[in-house]
């Protein structure tokens, strides 16, 4: 093995000063290499597409993803609410039944039916949309890339969450729809009372027009609408309960205990061709980078040469890398909504 990579990597008399994976055929070997997964990545995110499988791990993926976000930030981690998730799937399966993207659905309801509906009594509220994706990372990213979406995801006041997907037809073709619910509940009173509230109800997850008006009252904090077409539609809602009695924001992560990983490391993998893609290219980068040490510590007249040609295969990785991450960026449509609200004495 150490001949081996003696042979291949590291300059010497043996091998002339020409380690064979700097030779022509080497080269164009490695050459295969990084445009064979940079391939094979854009495939996968085909297959995903068509996929069932990227629906059901997808949401907890985000979680870890936006906990990550939030720990970087010295936040607290979000924890899943069954009723959080319930409620998401609701507002998910509306927007793909209805074929619409947006906060308030055609007929004018808005998000916040949907935490009535499930019985979720909150004090401060948030929705996150994102449609048209195939890569969990990306989704990921263009929310934090977005202000106004970064926003809610690194909202004090939030302690808990729920994400859900739904497949349907948006602008004539079949996509996911995947929502993101944040919130911090009620005191326990006040949320009992409100789920008592929505079982006798019994409302459904498209209302009728009657039901418009939501019983929970709602004070917007932030709203955005349209940005430009190439970087997607974006919507931004953010809402408080008018008869809040809690506005405690979360503690820093330091001071809550710590939240526990909702997915594997394969999960994550899986569900994001970008990381494969870096994985695979981090790889690639390494060997270089240690041939790269050996033609620098090694005197030989090739050095130039050699160093030369290594440049050239950096500057490829990098440039569909970052090729290959603008596509995705690009496709993403996302919308976002934050509200506060607390259920109050019913």
């Amino acid at each position: 093995m150490r001949r081996l990579a003696k042979k291949y990597v590291v300059p010497h008399r043996g091998n002339e000063f020409r380690p064979y994976l700097l030779r022509a055929t080497g080269l164009l070997c490695i050459l295969g290499v990084i445009m064979g997964v940079f391939f094979a990545s854009n495939a996968y995110r085909m297959f995903l597409r068509g996929s069932d499988f990227i629906a059901s791990v997808l949401p907890t993926v985000l979680v870890d993803l936006a906990n990550a976000d939030r720990s970087a930030y010295k936040l607290g981690g979000l924890t899943l609410n069954p009723l959080l998730q319930e409620t998401a799937r609701l507002k998910a399966e509306d927007m793909a039944v209805k074929g619409y993207f947006a906060h308030y659905s055609p007929e004018g309801v808005s998000p916040w039916h949907f935490f009535d509906a499930t019985g979720y009594a909150f004090v401060y509220a948030g929705e996150n949309l994102a449609v048209n994706f195939d890569d969990s990372s990306a989704v990921n990213a263009a929310w934090m890339n977005s202000p106004d979406h970064r926003a809610n995801i690194l909202n004090g006041n939030f302690t808990e969450v729920g994400i859900a997907t739904a497949k349907g037809m948006y602008e004539g073709r079949e996509t996911l729809f995947v929502v993101e619910m944040f919130g911090s509940p009620a005191p326990i009173r006040q949320a009992l009372a409100v789920q008592v509230e929505a079982k006798g109800a019994s409302r459904s997850s498209t209302p009728t027009s009657a039901e418009k008006t939501e019983q929970t009252p709602v004070v917007v904090v932030a709203s955005s609408s349209v940005l430009g077409e190439e970087t997607g539609n974006q919507l931004f809602v953010s809402a408080q309960n008018a008869n809040a009695t809690d506005g405690k924001e979360v503690a820093a992560a330091d001071t809550l205990p710590s939240v526990p990983d909702y997915a594997s490391f394969m999960d994550r993998s899986l569900t994001s061709p970008t990381r494969l893609l870096s994985l695979a290219y981090t790889l690639i980068i390494t060997i270089l980078l240690v041939v790269l040490f050996f033609v620098l510590i090694v005197g030989h007249k090739k050095r130039g040469h050699h160093f030369f040609y290594l440049v050239i295969l950096f500057l490829i990785i990098g440039g569909t890398y970052y090729a290959y991450k603008f596509s995705l960026q690009s496709k993403v449509n996302l919308n976002t909504a934050t509200a506060t609200s607390s259920a109050g004495d019913r």
